[in-house]
């Protein structure tokens, strides 16, 4: 999986330094709502979410647990899945904000929410490459974070996004540089700011901890990423998100046999479920290619001949030149 310029991963929620007060049923079930979505078990997240709804109707948090699993959902299929659902949840969750902010005054916490949705909806949009329609969202998610933090500078719950802001600026510029050319940051401030989140954040730990494991491979620095991946799989068995960390690390330190053994588990999970057609043939496709990488080119042949026969393959055309110029390349 890739960082997407503001987040792309909102994923977990960790325990050790809160500055915000939650329901006390919303403490005991957001742990269980986040552990589906990052196990990607996406139903029960749905459903859990959907309960403390019920239960809290006045506060904004179980909505923005939902719209993090139908966000989540789309990040894991590489695809939307349901975008007017998306779009009613967020619209659901902007709405309980601006009530919460009403009833209750602007605070941290309202402003720390606010800025997670504005930046989920950003990268909703910057999934189908519509740039101008995320921008105004995401310096707003910007703006908000920040303000978050200067309200409440113990809250690193914003260091999650403001880090992966300042760690993607030059990716960011390189498309909006009249705009962004003011922003100040480096790579080792967002690096800093992600650090940060991952040791105190209760909403944001996890998710810092998982964009910190890639942005160690991207930097070359794939020894510094191989623990965090190792504490994030030993908590979520079932997370194919960090089973896309652990091949990338695999490749980048070139074990490519153990790389292969991580591709062959995504696409037999993938293989299993309707969504998930795509990235079973992209699974696949990495799974032949680090075979070739190990020296078991008979291996490769096998996987490459069987996703050539796949239909769904003929929708992707990419791919399909892909697995034919490797094929050709091994035979």
């Amino acid at each position: 999986m890739k960082i997407k310029y503001f987040a792309i991963l909102i994923l977990s929620w960790i325990f050790d330094s809160f500055s915000f007060t939650l329901p006390e049923m919303a403490t005991i079930y957001t742990p269980k709502v986040v552990s589906n979505i990052i196990n990607c078990d996406f139903e029960k997240a749905f459903e859990l979410s959907d309960s403390l709804m019920l239960a809290y109707p006045q506060d904004p948090l179980p909505s923005l647990l939902k719209l993090t699993a139908i966000g989540m959902r789309d990040m894991d299929f590489e695809k939307t899945v349901d975008s007017i659902n998306f779009l009613e949840t967020y619209d659901k969750t902007e709405n309980l904000i601006q009530n919460y902010e009403e009833t209750n005054g602007i605070s941290s916490y309202s402003l720390t929410l606010d800025g997670i949705s504005k930046a989920i909806y950003a990268s909703f949009y910057l999934r189908t490459s519509s740039y101008f329609a995320a921008l105004n969202k995401g310096l707003d998610a910007i703006r908000l974070l920040k303000e978050a933090k200067k309200m409440d500078p113990d809250n690193t719950e914003a260091n999650l996004f403001l880090g992966l802001y300042d760690y993607g600026r030059a990716e960011l510029r390189k498309k909006f540089w009249w705009v962004l050319f003011w922003y100040p940051g480096s790579k080792e401030e967002g690096i800093q700011k992600l650090s940060e989140c991952g040791r105190s954040a209760f909403i944001t730990g996890n998710a810092a901890l998982l964009s910190l494991s890639e942005i160690y491979i991207k930097e070359n620095q794939p020894e510094k990423s191989l623990p965090i991946l190792d504490i994030l799989q030993k908590n979520f068995p079932e997370s194919r998100f960090v089973l896309w960390g652990k091949a990338k690390y695999f490749e980048a330190v070139e074990e490519f046999r153990n790389a292969s053994s991580v591709y062959q588990k995504l696409a037999a999970y993938y293989a299993k479920l309707p969504e998930g057609k795509y990235n079973y043939l992209m699974t696949s496709l990495n799974l032949a290619h680090t075979l070739v990488k190990s020296g078991m080119k008979e291996k490769a042949v096998v996987i490459c001949e069987s996703l050539l026969k796949e239909d769904e393959i003929k929708n992707n055309r990419s791919i399909r030149k892909e697995t034919e110029k490797l094929l050709e390349s091994i035979k």
